[in-house]
């Protein structure tokens, strides 16, 4: 077993050691392993979804490199124009949508959020894993990593409405 995994369940151990009274007082009709194993399936649903939506920056590394507010963010946000995931008194923004070196949204991540938004399914959590993941129709290369290949793009836009459509029905 791991470290992680080690201190992961002595710290899950000691947090029900020290909740005994809570622990009595569960329904006779709950299976209590139900219960811990659902505790700790929520306790690592960030971390996956982390995994799934891939690398991300923060609201305030975001305003700097595009040099931007808060406010012009979250406004896109809302228009879908971009993806904002929320988090713990941040929001999170796939990396995949950016150029950061020519600090500017892609036009083209922008075209596949207009696509998704015209379908009228527009899931920001289904999008980024989406854009993500590798993908069979694609050669198993990531949507996301052919946002700036001119020669493939229009395969994402095209595998994109197909998505859309799909998760619309």
């Amino acid at each position: 077993m791991s470290d992680a995994m080690d201190r992961l369940l002595e710290g899950f151990r000691d947090a029900v050691i020290h909740l005994p009274d809570l622990v009595d007082a569960l329904p006779h009709d709950i299976d209590a392993y139900d219960v811990g194993y659902e505790a700790g399936r929520a306790a690592l649903a960030p971390v996956a979804w982390a995994q799934a939506v891939g690398d991300r920056v923060q609201t305030t590394e975001l305003t700097e490199l595009l040099g931007v507010s808060r406010q012009a963010l979250q406004k896109r946000v809302r228009n879908h124009t971009l993806i904002g995931l929320p988090g713990k008194r941040t929001t999170h923004f796939p990396r995949w949508q950016f150029d950061v070196s020519g600090k500017q949204i892609l036009p083209a991540a922008e075209r596949v959020l207009r696509i998704f938004q015209a379908s009228g399914e527009f899931d920001p959590y289904m999008i980024a894993t989406w854009m993500n993941a590798p993908c069979p129709d694609l050669g198993d290369v990531r949507p996301a990593d052919l946002l700036d290949d001119e020669g493939r793009v229009g395969e994402v836009f095209e595998l994109a409405r197909a998505v859309a459509k799909r998760w619309a029905q």
